[in-house]
């Protein structure tokens, strides 16, 4: 592959130089006008109008992005020649200036990807930036590759981000040092001058040791930089980790798995990854680093795995922070949470590292206090403490409680009205916490419920905000006539049993007091 000359010069000069304690950092080429632009935006703009948030998605989302755009800096295009003239306190003196904390995303790119893939992928990138993320890009070299090919793997990317109509810097020393032990550690400075810049720092896993410039794996540079990232002050922990390669997510036995809790399925997910051929061995591989990654995060972070072409999932996830498509029940698999239509590759994994779940047949396992705080915390209402209790003695089946009572999923067996069928599996509480929104609870819970649950129904109110997160997992709906509930199901049972839902559904007693009586 031959490089353009910008780049030739800075491989050459960093040859000179692999003993040198100063960064070396190259920016992209010199840029064209960018005529596609107009169409860029355009295509930002139908991606995350396709990805349909909800109120409350989307209030969470400017919450978590609510930072000032940084004014454009006078001097963007920066060279190599300017950054090494650059006094070291340079980077210092830009932090200082920025009036935001960055919302950093860790972004791991397969360097086997083709032109095309790369391509793809650099725009979403550059749109994901627009939104908000702040990307810290690692690549992912083949394992046969030597340094020369490890740059020119970099170079591949700063090229195609540039080409995409952003702004890319490589940084392929200066940034990691291997300590005798193994140990890898950052320096985190070339990475806060690129950021400070308004630019994308792409980093090879090139370490120093004892004066020598050598590689390193990916998993030992994305796990030593999420540990630096988590530990620096300047800049909000990552939000966000990415796998960017050729498959897509993880796959079980062909099947795609869309969303992992970890601390409740690394064990399970390992050994059906473990028991499969063809590609196994990397994505084993990639638990192990996702993992180990999330946990130096804190517990509102969370990691997909995806393929090139996954633009929309990709901003739709950054948006609404959830899985990308409602979850079935396959009882042959170690989860749930395959997709209903995904049969195909490419379907992204989310991750997150999760909480302990735990299943609870009756009452009496339960802190009824601590639930009704939960639940009234998550409803916003006083409990009717008594009639509810007695009533969920005689009808509860279970309860899936996530965490220390972070959140729950109260499930009953209700008599069916026409007294011939059997008893109706209906979810009577689904709450978060407010301190506990953010961590994929809601997630962890509902993919509990269906893999428990292979019919399940539920009512709410029709002006609730979470409906539309309720029209994603279900299977079918109605509003209730004279009422103000809409019911919701899912399961083969739902149409054939319908009226019996119904009926159901409007015998339901209240369980909160009325704004009058609390």
């Amino acid at each position: 592959m031959r490089l353009p000359l910008p780049c030739r010069v800075a491989i050459l000069c960093n040859r000179r130089s692999f003993s040198s304690s100063v960064p070396c950092l190259s920016a992209s080429v010199e840029k064209t006008p960018k005529a596609s632009t107009t169409k860029s935006d355009r295509q930002l703009i139908l991606n995350v109008l396709s990805t349909l948030p909800s109120q409350r998605e989307a209030r969470h989302f400017l919450k978590r992005f609510n930072q000032v755009p940084q004014e454009k800096q006078q001097n963007a295009d920066i060279h190599y020649r300017d950054l090494v003239a650059a006094p070291i306190q340079r980077a210092d003196e830009l932090l200082a200036a920025s009036k935001r904390q960055e919302h950093v995303g860790l972004i791991k790119v397969d360097a086997s990807l083709t032109e095309v893939e790369l391509s793809a992928f650099a725009g979403t990138l550059v749109q994901l930036q627009k939104l908000g993320l702040t990307p810290i890009v690692v690549i992912e070299p083949n394992s046969s590759a030597n340094r020369t090919r490890v740059i020119e793997d970099l170079f591949r990317v700063v090229e195609a981000i540039d080409g995409a109509g952003g702004k890319a810097m490589a940084l392929y020393s200066g940034v990691y040092e291997t300590k005798d032990e193994g140990n890898v550690s950052v320096q985190f400075r070339p990475i806060q001058t690129v950021i400070s810049l308004n630019q994308i720092p792409v980093l090879a896993p090139l370490g120093h040791a004892s004066a020598r410039l050598t590689t390193i794996t990916s998993r030992d540079a994305l796990v030593s930089l999420s540990a630096a990232l988590a530990n620096d002050t300047r800049f909000r922990s990552p939000v966000k980790t990415i796998f960017v390669n050729h498959r897509g997510g993880f796959t079980v036995h062909g099947r795609p798995i869309g969303f992992v809790n970890l601390e409740d399925e690394y064990d399970d997910l390992r050994a059906a990854l473990s028991d499969q051929h063809g590609g196994a061995q990397q994505q084993l591989d990639d638990l192990e680093t996702v993992r180990t990654v999330l946990s130096v995060l804190p517990s509102s972070s969370s990691a997909i795995i995806a393929s090139p072409v996954s633009s929309a999932s990709l901003i739709s996830n950054l948006i609404t922070d959830k899985p990308l498509s409602s979850t079935s029940f396959d009882p042959t698999s170690f989860s749930s949470c395959f997709f209903k239509d995904a049969n195909g590759p490419n379907t992204p994994t989310v991750l997150r590292q999760g909480l302990r779940v735990q299943f609870h047949p009756s009452l009496a396992t339960l802190d009824l206090r601590r639930l009704q705080v939960l639940l009234e915390a998550s409803f916003q209402k006083s409990l009717e403490a008594d009639a509810f209790w007695k009533r969920m003695d005689n009808v509860m089946d279970g309860v899936i409680l996530a965490g220390d009572y972070d959140g729950a999923a109260i499930v009953t067996n209700e008599p069916d009205p026409d007294g011939v069928g059997n008893p109706i599996a209906y979810l009577d509480k689904f709450s978060v916490a407010p301190t506990s929104q953010g961590i994929g609870v809601a997630d962890i819970l509902w993919k509990q419920l269906r893999k428990r649950y292979k019919d399940l129904s539920w009512r709410s109110r029709a002006a609730n905000p979470v409906n539309k997160w309720y029209f994603d997992r279900s299977d079918g709906n109605l509003k209730l006539p004279g009422h103000y509930w809409v019911l919701f199901w899912y399961g083969s049972q739902g149409v054939k049993r319908l009226n019996s839902y119904k009926e159901m559904a409007r015998n339901i007693p209240a369980s909160f007091l009325s704004p009058q009586k609390s």
